[in-house]
């Protein structure tokens, strides 16, 4: 049942995925816990995680861990999402550490690491990280494959190689469509149109981007990194045209530094409602975490 789930997940059935991860989440926790009850946590966790449902992720992943299950990386990348980037950091490479004797759970770890080192800057630890996962890929091992060709191709992009990139993202991208795999396909289509960007080809960056939009709106995606949402976005009119007034006071006091708790005494709203206005600006504006928010009411002078 667990396997049947991740195989669901993995295939953009996600409806379908979240209904077996419950099933085997209630007939293992019968009459007694089964061993395999961590896994069946750990799967619908990070169906919460890549749908943007990060709340209901972290509870899952502490479900996953209460019962043996290492929630790792799953729970480093939410922990990414959130603007938690030391946590994420420190947790990755605790991960990866533990695994020098166990090269399949070594394998899976990598393209996290890569993803969350270049969140972070360190681009030599993304370089590190993407040449040890290509020593794994192998003609009989596609998934990993596809996971180096996408962690290299974004480690290109970072050392300020674009052109080199898209072949190695393009690559990753055809990997992932043969497999099935249409949420990380439509993650490789987002470097691919970064990349395009970056080299000056607005009108492919579009194009890229426009078609993993399309694909993540699909799978019920909200956001897929820092201002993806608003930097794919089409008509006239920015993210903050969308923010309602009470939301826009809310972004201000957001960007200062304050707290829920803080937001709700200075406007005189309760703190469950300060909460519901952040994850709405977030979700609005296409982005994981309140200093992203920041940046962005920065760049579009809204304070």
């Amino acid at each position: 049942m667990v396997h049947r789930a991740e195989l669901l997940l993995f295939g953009g059935m996600w409806s379908q995925a979240a209904v077996e991860a419950q099933r085997a989440c209630d007939v293992l926790s019968r009459p007694r816990n089964h061993p395999a009850l961590g896994s069946a946590y750990y799967v619908r966790a990070e169906l919460h995680r890549v749908r943007g449902e990060f709340s209901e992720a972290e509870k899952s992943y502490q479900r996953a861990s209460e019962w043996g299950r290492e929630p790792q990386p799953g729970l480093a990348q939410l922990w990414l999402d959130q603007g938690k980037v030391g946590a994420a950091v420190s947790a990755i490479r605790q991960a990866v550490a533990g695994t020098e004797d166990d090269p399949v759970a070594r394998a899976t770890l990598l393209g996290p690491l890569v993803e969350i080192s270049l969140a972070v800057g360190d681009v030599a630890a993304a370089r590190q990280a993407a040449n040890e996962l290509s020593d794994f890929a192998e003609p009989n091992l596609p998934v990993v494959t596809a996971m180096a060709a996408h962690a290299n191709g974004s480690v290109l992009i970072a050392e300020g190689q674009p052109r080199s990139s898209l072949p190695v993202l393009r690559r990753a991208w055809t990997c992932w469509t043969e497999l099935g795999a249409p949420y990380q396909a439509a993650r490789a289509r987002v470097a691919i149109g970064m990349a395009q960007r970056t080299l000056g080809n607005e009108q492919g960056a579009a194009r890229e981007l426009a078609a993993a939009r399309s694909e993540l709106e699909r799978l019920g995606v909200r956001s897929i990194g820092p201002g993806f949402l608003n930097q794919t976005a089409s008509g006239a009119g920015g993210a903050e045209q969308r923010l309602t007034a009470r939301e826009v006071q809310v972004l201000r006091l957001l960007a200062t530094g304050v707290s829920n708790k803080e937001i709700s005494a200075r406007l005189f709203i309760s703190e469950k409602t300060a909460a519901t206005h952040v994850s709405s600006i977030l979700r609005k504006l296409g982005v994981h975490s309140r200093s992203a928010a920041t940046a962005y009411a920065h760049d579009k002078h809204l304070l």
